[in-house]
């Protein structure tokens, strides 16, 4: 098995786990999962990163860190990873499947920025967040 393959079946491992967890409504047990499972795909990822050939597989992995990314709440990194899956040459329909996650992410950015500004916050993340989306939403559309 090789480095690829053993990130993305660990990460995979870790998901399930964390999805058992939260069924059990052990969130702050099934949060650690799914972040300790993001960290693992996101590298197996990233192994890909420059590795156009290896499409579908190079999307879908980025696709799966992005799903596990938008589930802890990074969406700055969700977002950074669908670009990401976005500069090879996805099939159509993981383009898609990226465009409904992008939409997601949009709706919740929205709600999270806004919770934000209300709790007089900082808002560092704002700019990147809304660079990164501009390029998906060029890519996406």
């Amino acid at each position: 098995m090789n480095e690829i393959e053993t990130y993305h079946e660990h990460a995979m491992e870790l998901a399930e786990e964390a999805f058992f967890l939260e069924k059990e409504g052990k969130d702050k047990d099934a949060y650690s999962k799914y972040k300790e499972a993001y960290n693992h795909e996101r590298k197996s990822a990233l192994l890909l990163k420059d590795d156009y050939e290896k499409e579908p597989s190079r999307s879908i992995l980025f696709k799966s860190a992005a799903n596990l990314a938008f589930k802890i709440q990074d969406y700055f990194d969700a977002i950074e990873l669908i670009v990401e899956a976005l500069t090879g040459n996805p099939p159509n329909e993981i383009k898609h499947e990226l465009k409904e996650l992008f939409n997601s992410i949009d709706i919740n950015l929205v709600i999270s920025n806004s919770e934000n500004i209300a709790k007089n916050k900082e808002q560092v993340y704002i700019n990147p967040i809304l660079k990164s989306e501009y390029i998906a939403r060029e890519k996406i559309d």
